[in-house]
């Protein structure tokens, strides 16, 4: 284990597949993160007071017995502590429910985990409390042309593909592909009530890119039209009152217009939780409502649009010196071997309308790619 500089504060341990962004608002909300997690990237290291690595399996969630060894070595040497669970538990309810069993967690119980491997019967339940969804469905379809293969707990779009008729795992799930912009909503819930905190349109790859669908970034939204904030109002709360959620969510939807369809759930704190300008209030708020305490967010007014968009390696590297931007997040740290596919770095920005940040994005994108001549960039879409 590594560590790093932390003045004395209430302590947490983060456990995800990505910590940085976790630990970074943990510490400007007054406490003293510890992480457990797969990249150890450099300023995840200068936010986090300890650090550790987390194995992950090839299809990338926690490896669970390393995982668990690694919190009981980080609880063993620094006390106990409450474990917030951030991505990389999407397939591993049995995980969570060890550590459940062990130590406090502060997050989306193992329970609900374990309800949302089969979310074809999720969005039918949602689809009658009025959550519109696209059509889904376990076994494969007569025809194959317009429609997705999706794995079952997938997360991050890396295990989507375009159905090609060829041959299935038993783990995967078809849901029928419909037009319109990817967004999101993240949410606050005490599992009674539910609050919008805000909504992000998604980034895309260029077309032909290797795992199209994987997550690219995403744009926050200064003003939502009214029509849009209802609909994902009351889609929060249709999620929420069926699986009994607290703390931070997101929804992902297909925009067509003010018709939104639901197409995934992600019952914890999402990446585009940075992007919204009360990130570390609102981290500080789903740490209560985990605790048990009563929602009491209301959503801040939104002073610019915020950006991320992620880098991904096309080949193997190795990472150089690199007098680091400051606006670039997520900095792999020198020497280490970043393999094809696996994402570089991320790439930040704002401006005061959306439009604006898509903008300093795009120019920022291209300055990386003097950093990166072997990085695709994103396109935005």
């Amino acid at each position: 284990m590594q560590r790093t500089a932390g003045r004395q504060a209430p302590s947490l341990l983060i456990v995800a597949r990505s910590g940085r962004q976790l630990a970074q608002l943990a510490r400007r909300a007054g406490y003293r993160p510890f992480v457990v997690d797969q990249f150890a990237d450099s300023d995840m290291r200068v936010a986090a007071h300890a650090w550790t690595r987390a194995a992950v399996t090839r299809s990338g969630e926690l490896a669970p017995r390393a995982t668990a060894a690694a919190i009981a070595r980080m609880l063993g040497e620094f006390g106990s502590m409450p474990i917030v669970c951030g991505s990389g538990f999407e397939r591993q309810a049995r995980l969570l429910a060890r550590l459940e069993r062990r130590y406090v967690t502060l997050g989306t119980t193992s329970t609900v985990y374990a309800r949302l491997l089969d979310l074809p019967d999720i969005l039918r339940r949602l689809a009658a409390r009025g959550v519109p969804s696209p059509d889904v469905r376990r076994s494969p379809p007569r025809r194959s042309p317009g429609w997705l293969c999706k794995r079952r707990g997938g997360s991050g779009g890396w295990h989507v593909r375009v159905w090609d008729g060829a041959s299935v795992r038993g783990d995967e799930y078809f849901q029928r592909r419909v037009a319109g912009r990817s967004v999101s909503g993240l949410y606050l819930t005490d599992s009674v009530r539910c609050r919008l905190v805000g909504m992000c349109e998604h980034l895309a790859l260029p077309a032909g890119s290797l795992r199209p669908f994987r997550y690219a970034g995403a744009c926050s939204r200064v003003d939502i039209p009214r029509g849009i904030a209802g609909e994902l109002t009351r889609a929060g709360l249709a999620v929420v009152h069926e699986l009994g959620l607290r703390g931070l969510v997101g929804l992902d939807f297909i925009a067509d217009g003010a018709q939104l369809q639901l197409v995934d759930i992600n019952p914890r704190p999402t990446a585009t939780l940075e992007l919204f300008d009360d990130a570390v209030e609102v981290f500080d708020q789903h740490l209560r409502l985990c605790r048990g305490e009563s929602l009491l967010y209301s959503t801040a007014q939104r002073r610019s649009s915020r950006a991320h968009g992620v880098v991904y390696a096309t080949r193997r590297w190795q990472v150089p010196f690199i007098a680091w931007p400051a606006w670039i997040a997520d900095r792999p740290t020198q020497g280490s071997i970043v393999l094809p596919g696996m994402p570089l770095c991320t790439v930040l920005a704002t401006g005061r309308t959306l439009p604006a940040a898509r903008r300093q994005i795009e120019r920022r994108w291209a300055h990386s790619l003097r950093l990166f001549d072997d990085v695709v960039p994103t396109a935005l879409a």
